[in-house]
């Protein structure tokens, strides 16, 4: 349920179905409010560092948890395709909720919501924010409340969109992490370091500048949230001793230059003309040529 009571939300599908007009312009207004909240959040975890893509042409599009550039539904029917799948992750049924959309006029909601529902139970969406090279996006996966639209305001086919985005409640959808605010910035800092990367270089040319850019972005989220990821890449092609090499050295620049967003700057400059020089040289050795950019500041 929402702030609005109990939800059945096979009814709100078939107003759906019956009328969309209404119900588009009801999940249009929430999703400007909502792109509103993410675009804050956004700019306050950006907020204090100098070298970053707030404001700049190729600063990312902000979106909760997939791209409406990767589907045909557009925005708002993206929304409603969500919200049915977390419905469904929720509550498995042997006649599922998206069935209802077939041959109707809403039937690529129903086949959209479909995908995404696969997604959630593949584990593609287990990530708290995503950086999306493929079209610039940054991607919201849990929020706390505080930083969503208040309840109230969500329509009632977005139900199960605003629970299972909310970090503060337990949705049913094992995707809770009952991350806060200080969190969600640590991991957009994170997400915004890859993009940076992406837009000022070409970070995935080579496995050692995948190794920096993997690197750099950790030790963003070091600064930010205090602590450092340690996640193993090995399974994706990474070179996990270079990336614990580098960010043993990174962590050790944020301990020298404190947890200030003026590192995050620094450790974006380091990252940037590091790449670059890997890129154009994939014989160098990595941590040299990490050890030399930080030497150049």
């Amino acid at each position: 349920m929402t702030g609005n009571g109990p939800v059945r939300i096979g009814q709100e599908v078939e107003k759906f179905v019956n009328n969309p007009g209404p119900v588009l312009r009801q999940v249009e207004s929430f999703r400007q409010k909502l792109d509103r909240n993410l675009e804050k959040v956004l700019q306050d975890a950006e907020k204090g560092i100098e070298n970053s893509l707030l404001g700049h042409p190729q600063e990312p599009e902000v979106y909760p948890i997939f791209t409406p550039e990767l589907t045909e539904v557009g925005e708002d029917r993206l929304l409603i395709a969500l919200s049915i799948a977390l419905f469904e992750l929720a509550n498995p049924s042997s006649d599922p909720l998206h069935r209802k959309l077939e041959n109707t006029s809403e039937a690529s909601v129903g086949k959209t919501a479909e995908g995404l529902l696969n997604g959630f139970r593949n584990g593609q969406f287990n990530w708290s924010a995503k950086y999306e090279k493929e079209d610039n996006s940054m991607l919201f996966n849990e929020i706390p409340e505080k930083q969503l639209p208040p309840s109230t305001e969500a329509p009632d086919i977005l139900a199960f969109l605003w629970n299972g985005l909310n970090s503060s409640i337990d949705a049913g959808v094992d995707r809770n992490y009952g991350i806060g605010l200080r969190t969600l910035e640590a991991n957009t800092v994170h997400e915004m370091t890859h993009a940076l990367n992406t837009q000022a270089t070409t970070p995935l040319k080579n496995s050692k500048t995948e190794v920096i850019d993997e690197a750099s972005a950790m030790a963003s989220t070091y600064v930010v949230g205090g602590k450092m990821p340690d996640e193993d890449y090995s399974d994706e092609g990474l070179n996990q001793r270079e990336l614990e090499q580098a960010r043993k050295i990174l962590g050790r620049f944020v301990d020298e230059k404190g947890h200030r967003k003026e590192t995050v700057s620094l450790i974006r400059n380091i990252s940037i003309r590091s790449i670059q020089i890997l890129a154009d040289n994939p014989g160098h050795d990595t941590t040299k040529v990490l050890e030399n950019s930080i030497n150049q500041l």
